[in-house]
């Protein structure tokens, strides 16, 4: 299987953000390179993240944004166009912790692009907001509205093509199938 990038904003949340981390080396058995954009953070991020790079067993790309470069959600990951090289990628945040499954979520999520090959994009998400838990019984295709902050998987050249996150007026304006 081949790598898959994920790209993960973090911004002065070291706790949650060595447990996304942690998450992503024990659940995920598919290759992967870790790209984060440190959005200026001061409460040691920074140098946890250098010292990751250093004794990490997977590739790790750290873009740090300094005081008055910070980027909003939709900035941040057209930002990371830039670096991401696979052509299906994750766009996460350090508070959205991946589920244990088998086979993991990224083979799960690569399986259901290839077989959907119209979809833009695919979230990882439990429930709808405003209905509530999906039912397993429920086998429907239903449109959401959806961040891509949310533990989000899409195409590279889809992205590139639209000009990059920030192509809706807000993010809530971008809708998903699921």
């Amino acid at each position: 299987m081949e790598r898959i990038d994920i790209v993960l904003l973090t911004c002065n949340r070291l706790a949650l953000l060595k447990q996304v981390i942690t998450g992503f080396k024990e659940r995920l058995q598919t290759p992967y390179r870790l790209i984060v954009i440190n959005n200026n953070s001061k409460d040691g991020t920074t140098e946890y993240l250098r010292q990751l790079k250093v004794v990490s067993s997977y590739p790790v790309v750290i873009i740090h944004n300094k005081d008055g470069e910070e980027k909003g959600l939709c900035r941040a990951y057209t930002q990371s166009l830039d670096f991401v090289e696979s052509e299906l990628f994750i766009t996460t945040q350090d508070d959205i912790l991946i589920p244990d499954l088998f086979p993991d979520i990224l083979v799960q999520l690569i399986d259901l692009f290839n077989r959907n090959p119209d979809f833009g994009a695919i979230c990882l998400r439990t429930a709808d907001q405003k209905r509530g838990p999906v039912n397993n019984e429920e086998l429907i295709y239903r449109r959401i509205n959806t961040c891509p902050g949310v533990f989000r998987i899409q195409k590279r050249l889809d992205m590139l093509k639209i000009g990059g996150f920030g192509s809706a007026k807000r993010w809530e304006d971008s809708e998903m199938v699921r």
